[in-house]
This record gives structure tokens, C-alpha cells and sequence, in this order.
């Protein structure tokens, strides 16, 4: 697993290519489902929350 500045590193990366975001909805995900994060890339469980750009 990254350690935390990594993680915002990767975040921020995200956030500075893809431009202003807002939340569109929530996916409700089992918590037996892993999925991965498009900004972090780290392994998820539980709920994905979308997001769209402006």
C-alpha cells in the first residue's frame, strides 16, 4: 500500500488533469466488492462516489 503523501500526490495529479470536479451520485458497492480508486489507484470497498467535470 502507498503511505499517505503518496496517495495525495496521486489525488492531486488527478485533480489537476481532470479540472474542477462535482459529486454526480453515489454507487452503492457491497462490501464484498473491491474496486479501484481513478484518482489514487489504491483498492476500495464499499461505496464508489462519481464525479463529473464542470
Amino acid at each position: 500500500m502507498r503511505s499517505t503523501p503518496q496517495i495525495s500526490r496521486l489525488v492531486e495529479t488527478f485533480v489537476d488533469a481532470a479540472g474542477m470536479l462535482v459529486h454526480t451520485g453515489t454507487n452503492p458497492v457491497p462490501d464484498t466488492v473491491e474496486w479501484d480508486c481513478a484518482a489514487c489507484r489504491e483498492p476500495q470497498i464499499g461505496d464508489a462516489d462519481w464525479v463529473t467535470t464542470l
